[in-house]
């Protein structure tokens, strides 16, 4: 009887994995953090809120934090078009990151010419952020970050899990 139910536990799981899409596996990147390209294309609330209620083994989500060079590359690499968490939405013209540890962190003061306070990364386009009509989230764009405001896909950052995470999981199987 115990063998069935593992059979079936693991018959469950490679199930599960089969339908799961390849770009729904959340990978490693610099810095230590996983990373999660979510493909459907939503408006950045919606985006925000669905990389909030997701986790990877036991760790909340968030929309990716961009503070490292390495980490907007490595993102650029995994899609060259998705939202990122900041906005601009609380006061227009003053980026701030939306979630994680770097919450309400300004990252940005102004449009094309603004500046990034004591020097944090930035990476906007040419003439970004424009502040066009309703643009008050930050899109990682081919060229550069852009301020925008339609549907597009999105990735989620988690920190890296615990040590001993797996073996819990495990445990709780056996």
């Amino acid at each position: 009887m115990r063998r069935i139910r593992i059979f079936v536990l693991l018959e469950t799981l490679l199930v599960a994995l089969a339908i799961t899409p390849a770009e729904a596996v959340p990978v490693q990147g610099p810095v230590g953090y996983f990373y999660e390209l979510v493909p459907t294309a939503v408006t950045w609330p919606i985006a925000r809120a669905a990389a909030l209620a997701s986790s990877h083994q036991g760790v909340p989500g968030h929309l990716a934090i961009v503070t490292w060079a390495a980490v907007d590359s490595f993102l650029a690499g995994l899609a060259p078009i998705g939202w990122h968490g900041g906005s601009d939405q609380a006061s227009e013209g003053t980026w701030t990151w939306s979630e994680g540890p770097q919450a309400n962190q300004v990252f940005w003061i102004g449009g094309p010419g603004g500046s990034a306070p004591g020097g944090v990364y930035t990476n906007w386009g040419v003439a970004q952020p424009d502040n066009g009509g309703v643009q008050n989230f930050l899109l990682r764009g081919p060229a550069g970050w852009d301020d925008f405001g339609g549907v597009q896909p999105y990735s989620v950052r988690y920190a890296a899990p615990e040590p001993g995470t797996f073996l819990l999981f495990g445990a709780a199987l056996a």
